[in-house]
C-alpha cells in the first residue's frame, strides 16, 4: 500500500511543476517598496535615487510596449533600443546596475515574481573603455580665475569663488551647490562636506580662499546656502554651476570644454605631480576606496618613474 502511494505521488510531482516565469512585470507596489528601500536602507544620494527610479520606469514602459517578448528577448531588445537611441556604454552600464539592485531587492522581497537566474538572463555589463580624463593645465586654471576676477557682471565674486573652490578643494558640483553656512568651520578654516553615501569629510581651505569665502559671505549675507538662487533658502542648481565654469573657460580662451568635474580631475593630477600621496588625496576627494582614486586620476610618465624609484630603490 505504501509503495503504491509513493509511486502515485512521484507521478503527481512530475505533473505538478513550478510555473516558469517568462514575463517581467514591474508593479507599482514593487516600485514603491524599492523607493523606500533606497531612501531608508541604502541611503543613496538624491541623484542616484532619481536616476535609479528613472531607469526602472524606462524599463517598465519598454516592457509594457513589448509584452510579446519573453525575458531574455526583452532584455536583448531593450539593449538594442538603447544603442539605437545613441546611449553610450557607461550610461547603459549604469542602467543595468540599477536593474541589478532592483532585481536583487525583488528576489528577496517577492521571490515568486522573478526567476532565480534573472541576473544571468539580463546579460553581462557592456565593456567600458578606459579613458584618461581631460584636465586643465595650471596656466589655464590661473587664466580662468583671472577672467572671473575681472568680470564686470553682478555675480563676479560668486563665480570667482566657485571656480577657486572647485579647483582648490576638489568638491563635486553637487557638494558645491549644497554647501551651507554651517559647513564652514571658521576656527579651523575647514569645510565640512557630506559626500556620496552620506559620508562626512573635512576639507582644508587655504588662507586666500578662506578670505574670499568670508568676503563673499559678508557681501551676499546668505542665510542657509552659500550659493543660492533668488531665495537664500534655495541652493543654486548644478546646471548653473556648469554654465558658469564653461563661460569662464571660454572667456579665458581655453580651447577644450571645461566642467566642474574637469577642475576636480585637474586638482587630483596636479596634487600628485607635486608630491601628494594617494591616501591623502583619497581623503580629500571623498572616495570610499583608494582604487577609485587610482582610477580617477591619470599620471604622467615622469611622475610614475619618480614614484617607482622612490619606493623600489636599487641596492
Amino acid at each position: 500500500m505504501t509503495y503504491e502511494f509513493i509511486n502515485q505521488w512521484m507521478l503527481v510531482k512530475k505533473v505538478i511543476k513550478k510555473p516558469s516565469i517568462k514575463k517581467l512585470i514591474i508593479t507599482p507596489q514593487m516600485l514603491n517598496a524599492f523607493e523606500a528601500f533606497l531612501a531608508t536602507q541604502q541611503c543613496v544620494s538624491p541623484n542616484t535615487y532619481a536616476a535609479y527610479l528613472r531607469d526602472l520606469r524606462q524599463l517598465q514602459k519598454f516592457q509594457e510596449q513589448h509584452t510579446r517578448y519573453e525575458l531574455r528577448e526583452m532584455f536583448i531588445a531593450f539593449r538594442e533600443h538603447m544603442y539605437d537611441q545613441g546611449i553610450g556604454a557607461r550610461s547603459i552600464a549604469r542602467k543595468l546596475s540599477a536593474f541589478r539592485c532592483f532585481f536583487k531587492f525583488v528576489r528577496e522581497r517577492y521571490p515568486r515574481k522573478l526567476p532565480e537566474h534573472i541576473m544571468e538572463i539580463m546579460g553581462h555589463m557592456p565593456k567600458l573603455e578606459k579613458k584618461l580624463p581631460r584636465i586643465c593645465s595650471v596656466e589655464e586654471i590661473h587664466t580662468m580665475i583671472a577672467a572671473a576676477a575681472t568680470d564686470e557682471g553682478p555675480h563676479r565674486l560668486r563665480n570667482q569663488l566657485m571656480c577657486i573652490l572647485l579647483y582648490t578643494t576638489g568638491l563635486r558640483v553637487s557638494e558645491l551647490v549644497n554647501l551651507r553656512i554651517e559647513n564652514v568651520d571658521t576656527t579651523l578654516q575647514l569645510l565640512r562636506i557630506t559626500g556620496k553615501g552620506g559620508r562626512v569629510r573635512l576639507v582644508p581651505v587655504v588662507e586666500s580662499t578662506y578670505r574670499l569665502i568670508m568676503e563673499y559671505i559678508a557681501y551676499t549675507r546668505p542665510t542657509t546656502y552659500i550659493f543660492f538662487t533668488d531665495s537664500p533658502d534655495h541652493p543654486l542648481c548644478r546646471q548653473t554651476a556648469w554654465r558658469v565654469i564653461r563661460r569662464l573657460a571660454q572667456q579665458a580662451g581655453v580651447l577644450h570644454t571645461v566642467s566642474p568635474h574637469i577642475l576636480r580631475h585637474s586638482l587630483a593630477t596636479h596634487s600628485l605631480e607635486n608630491g601628494w600621496d594617494l591616501r591623502s588625496l583619497q581623503m580629500m576627494l571623498g572616495h570610499e576606496r583608494i582604487a577609485t582614486t587610482e582610477h580617477y586620476i591619470h599620471l604622467d610618465t615622469a611622475f610614475v618613474k619618480k614614484e617607482y624609484r622612490k619606493r623600489h630603490p636599487r641596492k
